[in-house]
């Protein structure tokens, strides 16, 4: 009569003692050295899959510090930057902080904003591109997203925003900016194809794009938007 592997594991784990029992098998059986062709006894079978287990756990240690000190890093970033959009007094101000911030300190190579439905007392940034003519079906595609949008590719109409710049961008992001509505759009473009990426967590870029845009709806004035 024979057992499988299945049945022998479960019978020794049904019977705890039969090494207690049995004591002389666990240096008399020899089993494969796990990285070598050499045999090893239970014993030191068992020291071998301890120290596996625990170069495992240091690896995963060695990641969650790591993941830890990145986050601690963009949050110290993204507080910087906070308080640098609140030391302006003008969406001027609001839109050079954010573009030298964001290429600065987040090292993002191409971005560009687009705004409608708010406006500015101030000639020279009502005239600036980011003012320029949005279609309305664009309008209505930034509006129905509720989170960034990112990956490696976008719409023609939106990634022409970047003027050239998006044929050396390898992903994108979109970021829409929102008060209660949808009145406009950050756009950032990265030559790393896995910098943002489809499915990625964008709990970050949503907090970035909420800061934006309070410090924008702060220094404009709201308009209708007409269809």
């Amino acid at each position: 009569m024979s057992f499988s592997s299945a049945q022998v594991a479960n019978w020794l784990t049904l019977h705890p003692d039969f090494f207690n029992e049995h004591s002389h098998l666990l240096t008399e059986l020899s089993i494969p050295h796990p990285h070598g062709t050499h045999a090893v006894s239970l014993n030191e079978r068992q020291l071998i899959a301890l120290r596996d287990n625990n170069r495992s756990l240091d690896k995963k240690l060695s990641e969650l510090i790591g993941y830890a000190k990145e986050n601690d890093d963009i949050s110290a970033k993204i507080h910087r930057f906070s308080c640098e959009l609140i030391s302006q007094r003008l969406l001027s101000g609001v839109l050079a902080t954010t573009y030298h911030s964001l290429s600065e300190h987040f090292h993002v190579p191409h971005l560009t904003m687009r705004l409608w439905a708010v406006s500015s007392d101030e000639r020279e940034t009502q005239e600036a591109i980011e003012f320029s003519t949005t279609s309305r079906e664009t309008q209505h595609s930034v509006e129905q997203l509720n989170a960034p949008l990112c990956g490696d590719q976008l719409p023609h109409h939106i990634s022409q925003w970047l003027l050239g710049e998006e044929k050396h961008c390898g992903s994108f992001a979109l970021l829409p900016l929102k008060q209660e509505r949808t009145f406009g759009a950050l756009l950032l473009g990265a030559e790393d194809k896995q910098r943002f990426y489809q499915g990625m967590g964008t709990l970050y870029l949503e907090r970035l794009a909420e800061l934006i845009a309070y410090s924008i709806k702060r220094h404009s004035h709201g308009q209708d938007i007409i269809d």
